[in-house]
């Protein structure tokens, strides 16, 4: 037996954007071993250890000059790399694991972490900041 369902011109236009909200975000994640790192809805970053199975939400900062700006994070291609928004700018920067799970395994938890990241020619300062 078919059922026919009426929606609404607004009903129709709220389904859709859930469906598309969902599909925008089957993306990639970070594994750092124990730890996996992925991007929320709201641009922050949350990072789980598998291992203990306890997982905090972190806003993410970048120094520039004299301030703090904040860092919308959208995704981890490739599992490499992180795609992110600062400024008014897209970056898709390159990330040394290694100095992550270092930084995760020293500080996982806290309210605030800082780090500097280390690439090739650039020394980049940024700040994680737990959200409650």
């Amino acid at each position: 037996m078919k059922k026919i369902v009426r929606l609404t011109e607004s009903d129709l236009n709220n389904l859709i954007k859930h469906i598309i909200s969902e599909m925008e975000f089957k993306e990639a994640a970070m594994n750092v071993d124990p730890f996996i790192l992925s991007a929320t809805q709201n641009g922050n970053i949350k990072i789980t250890n598998t291992k203990t199975r306890i997982g905090h939400v972190y806003s993410m900062e970048a120094w520039k000059g004299v301030n703090w700006f904040d860092c919308t994070i959208k995704d981890f291609p490739d599992g490499t790399r992180i795609k992110l928004t600062a400024m008014g700018k897209e970056y898709n920067i390159k990330v040394d694991k290694s100095q992550i799970k270092t930084l995760l395994q020293n500080g996982f938890g806290k309210q605030v972490l800082k780090h500097t990241l280390v690439d090739d020619s650039n020394k980049q300062e940024v700040k994680f900041t737990k959200v409650v």
